[in-house]
């Protein structure tokens, strides 16, 4: 399994790695090369997609993908490969999500009024759970350990 990394317009938050956790690329970039990306959304005024070279790549080469997307990626991917696409949701307390929203307002990522933008879509995404294009739940309550342990065990790892 290899993580395909998407692509975003924002600016990298502290500790975030270009090609690592996001490839940051220029608005410009972006939309001139619109027309390589599978799906994207616009959140905050910043672009987010998943590049369907990278991805074609990694499936040509014989090994699954991951990738991390909200529901709306989830449903243009689902679309676009079929059956080839599993959709995990990875589900959370909202009191944790929203903990780590407030320590990025507490750090000076983001701004309060922001962070209550976040909030809400937190409510919002939990509903996309039981939308039909998610195939299983995964329970991201314990530790990360445990997670990942849930994902080998469900793609056999």
């Amino acid at each position: 399994v290899e993580k395909v990394v998407t692509d975003t317009t924002r600016s990298p938050r502290k500790g975030e790695k270009d090609k690592i956790d996001y490839n940051f690329v220029s608005r410009e970039y972006f939309t001139e090369n619109i027309n390589k990306y599978i799906e994207y959304n616009e959140y905050n005024n910043n672009l987010y997609g998943s590049n369907s070279m990278r991805i074609n790549k990694v499936l040509e080469s014989g090994k699954d993908c991951l990738i991390c997307l909200d529901i709306n990626g989830a449903r243009a991917l689902k679309e676009y490969y079929g059956a080839k696409v599993n959709v995990f949701f990875i589900d959370r307390e909202v009191s944790k999500v929203y903990a780590a929203i407030d320590a990025r307002v507490d750090n000076g990522e983001i701004s309060k009024e922001e962070s209550v933008s976040r909030k809400n879509q937190v409510l919002i995404d939990i509903e996309s759970k039981t939308d039909s294009v998610v195939d299983m739940v995964v329970d991201n309550n314990g530790t990360i350990e445990k997670t990942i342990m849930t994902f080998k065990d469900l793609l056999s790892v």
